[in-house]
């Protein structure tokens, strides 16, 4: 079996063995029912014993499992083990086979997984078994990319999700501007830190893994440096200043062999200004509860010290870096080492944070459910490269942008650009169907200024908030009226002449289309047009109910 250096335990009695895990880090004892396999990650065995199987067949189960915890995520440790829970015997081909027909498919498919490490876990009493479950596995199902719950974002999601956080930062930073709040608690630093960390997914396109590692010497001014990229040299020589830079720039770490900030990646990742702006900020708020926390301790650092300090601090840390009595000076730099993942948020509680955090949100969903729309890793990483598919940008760049292979994206880039325009008529119809429930007609034409009217000053449809339309990028058009119509602040008249805009929209479709505009351009005119037609659809729809009842 292909496995790490192992470790002898001499103070115990029987000499067991500790194997090292993924990250070597940690070590684990394969007989104990409890293994320590990253900072708070712990996967528990106790139901082995529960399972009542033979010796022979629980070793074999934790062979298989300690096999598996060497060279993969806890996370992935904890699925195999919970699939393992089904099985009457790891060793019973008869009873697997009477078991196999009542599982889950997803279980099979964990099963099956599992079982095919049966070779590089020196375990040839599982062949059998692993045969069989190949055999009878059913197939995987593919990446659901354009799935509603789990695969990309519509153009109304994403831009519900950048809505609510822009909202949510707003009254973030309200609430640090308020004079009567000098200091956050190390409660609310977190909270703000969560906020942060969602932003910075969607900025950088990272996963919240790779967020977790990040100091703060990993965060710079555009134009600074950093002193050394290797693993052993991570922290720039000096602070630089960070009051009033247009932008920073971020160096992140892969971290797939489980090692902690390994794997640098080869580019820094630009942040856009109010992302800086927003960092800068939650930076300043994170120093002074620190150092509040350390005056408390009676723990005073000149302005160099804490230059040197704040460098190793983790970016999203855990709580108890400010609840920690460190006693000294000198205990507490030994604390905070540059490459030291001490204090540092594990993954799973910042997941979790985010996760709960989101729920504040008010997040919208033109397909499904409102409560079923998340803002997640993976269905950010499908929208953008879904996005950059759409939008003809190479497979390299594609790539790049994410942090994954050339053979990940292609996927993404078959999506013709046709298939992704069909799926928007169909999204179309249902948006239109929800406007229609949002705010009745009689309530908003006592005031006239929220009309959207046409060259002829008739009455097309309302706006559902003005402030939203402020700032609209197709306010000084000619056509603005047009670009109202897949808005959903726009709630369209069932009475206006919806038809003459259809025609409008089509003859400037048609324009552009000879005139050689680009792929972008056109795929906005065509979404005018299918919502449009949604429109005409739904409105005749409605005038047909309408008319069915007054004849009653």
């Amino acid at each position: 079996m292909s496995i790490k250096p192992i470790q002898s335990d001499s103070t115990s009695t029987t000499k067991r063995q500790l194997l090292l895990a993924r990250n070597d880090a940690y070590a684990f004892d394969p007989q104990s029912n409890e293994w320590l396999l990253d900072l708070n990650d712990h996967i528990h065995l106790h139901w082995i014993a529960e399972r009542q199987w033979s010796y022979e067949g629980e070793q074999t189960a934790r062979k298989l499992l300690a096999y598996i915890a060497q060279h993969f995520a806890p996370s992935t440790v904890n699925n195999y083990s919970y699939a393992l829970k089904f099985l009457t015997s790891p060793l019973d081909l008869t009873a697997l086979k009477i078991q196999w027909p009542n599982l889950r498919d997803s279980r099979k498919i964990l099963l099956t997984s599992l079982l095919s490490h049966w070779q590089d876990a020196e375990l040839p009493e599982l062949a059998a078994l692993a045969k069989f479950a190949k055999n009878h596995c059913p197939p995987v199902p593919p990446k659901k990319v354009l799935d509603p719950e789990k695969g990309t974002y519509s153009e109304y999601e994403y831009a519900s999700i950048r809505k609510e956080l822009y909202a949510a930062t707003q009254k973030q930073l309200r609430r640090i501007q308020d004079p009567e709040i000098n200091l956050l608690s190390p409660e609310a630093l977190s909270d703000f830190g969560t906020l942060v960390a969602l932003q910075l997914m969607i900025g950088i396109t990272r996963r919240p893994c790779q967020l977790v590692q990040v100091k703060w010497s990993d965060i710079l001014p555009i134009g600074a440096s950093f002193s050394d990229h290797r693993f052993d040299a991570p922290t720039p020589e000096q602070e630089p200043q960070f009051s009033d830079v247009d932008g920073l720039h971020v160096r992140t770490f892969r971290g797939k062999d489980g090692q902690f900030r390994a794997d640098l990646e080869r580019r820094s990742h630009p942040l856009s200004p109010e992302l800086s702006t927003l960092i800068r900020i939650y930076r300043q708020a994170y120093l002074c509860t620190l150092l509040s926390c350390l005056k408390k301790q009676r723990i005073t650092l000149p302005e160099t010290e804490q230059q040197t300090l704040f460098q190793r601090c983790p970016v999203f840390a855990a709580p108890s870096l400010f609840k920690t009595e460190f006693g000294s000076k000198a205990i507490l730099f030994q604390a905070l080492g540059s490459n030291s993942e001490a204090y540092h948020c594990t993954y799973s509680k910042l997941n979790n944070a985010m996760r709960v955090y989101q729920k504040r949100l008010n997040l919208t969903s033109d397909r499904i459910a409102d409560d079923k729309l998340l803002l997640g890793n993976n269905r950010l990483r499908h929208h953008v490269l879904t996005e950059g598919a759409r939008q003809g940008l190479p497979l390299a760049y594609l790539a790049a942008i994410t942090g994954v292979t050339i053979h990940t994206v292609r996927a993404y880039v078959d999506l013709s650009f046709e298939a992704r325009l069909d799926i928007d008529g169909r999204m179309a119809l249902s948006q239109v169907l929800r406007k229609f429930g949002k705010q009745s007609l009689a309530e908003v034409q006592q005031e006239n200024y929220f009309m959207v009217k046409d060259e002829f000053d008739q009455e097309l449809g309302w706006q559902h908030s003005q402030i939203d339309c402020a700032l609209c990028p197709h306010k000084q058009n000619n056509c603005a009226r047009l670009a109202c119509y897949p808005c959903s602040n726009f709630r369209p008249h069932p009475k206006g002449d919806h038809h003459r805009s259809l025609v409008l929209a089509k003859r400037k479709m048609e324009l552009n289309q000879r005139n050689g505009a680009s792929k972008s351009t056109l795929k906005h005119l065509r979404l005018i047009v299918l919502y449009i037609e949604a429109t005409i659809c739904v409105c005749h729809q409605y005038n047909l109910a309408e008319k069915g009842v007054g004849n009653d």
